[in-house]
C-alpha cells in the first residue's frame, strides 16, 4: 500500500503544493464588488397578460474575487420570477436573490435594484381583427393607386382584454407607392400598436396592390334606370339618362353601353297615390369584380328616380 503513495511522489507533492497555493491566494485575495444589469423574466400564468410591460432588465451588486468578479460576464445571468395564479389588478412583485440564476459559485448577491417591481395584470384573451394596410407616398404623376386585396384578411391579436378592447383594425408596416407605376404584390408583417399585445399567426401578410395609369372620364348616354325588388307593379321617371365614369383608360375603353344601368331598390316601398323619390346606384353587368372597385361615378343626370307604386301585385 505504501509503496503505491510513493509512486512519482514528487509529482504528487508538487500538485497538493500548487493546489495549496492557488487555495491561499484565492482566500486571501480582495474582495470587491461591482453593479450588473440583468434581464428581467416575469413568467405568467396562461390566464394573464402583462397590460403594462414593466423594465426589462434590473441592477444587481455582485461581491467576490477581484479576479472573478473582473472576468465575470452577466451574459447567461437572469432573474425569473414566477408570479403564479394572481388576481387581475396592479401588483407589487419582490425581487428575490434566490430568483438570480448563472450567478458563479463563490460570488454573492448584495442586493437587487429595485427590489420590487409594480405590474399591471389583465385577464388575456384573442380576438380577429381586419387588416388595414399602411401606404406611403403616392404614384408619379399620371398613374393613381385603384386598391388593394389582403390575404389573409384578418389576422388574431391576444394580450389583456382591455387592451383587445381598444382595437378597432390591425395596422401593417409601410408599402410605399411612390416610383410605383404597375401592379405589385408586397410582403408585409402586421404592427399589434401596443406592447402587450402580439399577433398569434406567424403568416407573413400577401398585399396585392393595383397601380395603373391616371383616371380618365367618358360620358354614357341613355343608361336605362330600372326597378329592382319590385312586389308590387312599379313606374319609374325618367326611364334613361347620362352617366359619367372614371376609371383606368383600358377599362373604360373596353366598356359597353349596354353593360350598363342604373337601379332604384323598390323592395321595401308600398303602394301610395303619389310618386316617391328614390336614388339610383350604377350597376355594372358583366364585369369582373377585380375591376367595378376601379371603376367609379363621376356625375349622373338623375341624383334619384320618380317612382310610383300601385296597388296591382306582380
Amino acid at each position: 500500500m505504501l509503496d503505491r503513495v510513493l509512486v512519482n511522489w514528487p509529482l504528487k507533492l508538487f500538485a497538493v503544493s500548487l493546489a495549496f497555493a492557488i487555495w491561499v491566494f484565492v482566500s486571501g485575495e480582495e474582495r470587491i464588488v461591482q453593479d450588473f444589469e440583468i434581464p428581467l423574466d416575469l413568467q405568467l400564468p396562461d390566464n394573464l397578460a402583462l397590460l403594462e410591460v414593466p423594465q426589462a432588465t434590473v441592477s444587481v451588486r455582485l461581491r467576490g474575487p477581484e479576479s472573478q468578479i473582473r472576468r465575470l460576464n452577466p451574459v447567461g445571468m437572469e432573474l425569473g420570477v414566477e408570479l403564479g395564479d394572481l388576481p387581475a389588478g396592479r401588483r407589487e412583485v419582490t425581487l428575490s436573490k434566490s430568483d438570480l440564476t448563472g450567478v458563479p459559485r463563490g460570488v454573492d448577491v448584495d442586493y437587487i435594484d429595485p427590489p420590487s417591481v409594480s405590474v399591471q395584470l389583465d385577464e388575456r384573451g384573442q380576438l380577429k381583427f381586419p387588416i388595414d394596410v399602411t401606404f406611403l407616398g403616392q404614384p408619379p404623376q399620371g398613374y393613381a393607386f385603384y386598391g388593394v386585396s389582403v390575404t389573409p384578411n384578418e389576422l388574431t391579436l391576444e394580450g389583456p382584454l382591455s387592451q383587445l378592447g381598444l382595437v378597432e383594425s390591425l395596422r401593417t408596416e409601410p408599402v410605399r407607392l411612390d416610383q410605383r407605376t404597375e401592379p405589385f404584390t408586397a410582403t408585409i408583417s402586421a404592427v399589434p400598436g401596443h406592447p402587450s399585445l402580439r399577433v398569434v399567426e406567424t403568416t407573413p401578410i400577401k398585399v396585392d396592390i393595383e397601380v395603373d395609369v391616371a383616371p380618365v372620364e367618358r360620358t354614357f348616354t341613355g343608361v336605362p334606370i330600372e326597378a329592382v325588388g319590385q312586389v308590387y307593379q312599379t313606374s319609374v321617371s325618367p326611364t334613361h339618362t347620362a352617366v359619367t365614369l372614371s376609371g383606368p383608360p383600358a377599362l373604360l375603353s373596353a366598356l359597353r353601353s349596354r353593360q350598363l344601368r342604373l337601379v332604384v331598390d323598390v323592395s321595401q316601398l308600398t303602394p301610395f297615390d303619389q310618386p316617391r323619390q328614390v336614388p339610383v346606384r350604377l350597376d355594372l353587368v358583366d364585369v369582373p369584380v377585380e375591376h367595378i372597385s376601379r371603376i367609379s361615378m363621376k356625375t349622373v343626370g338623375r341624383r334619384e328616380a320618380s317612382v310610383l307604386v300601385s296597388e296591382r301585385r306582380l
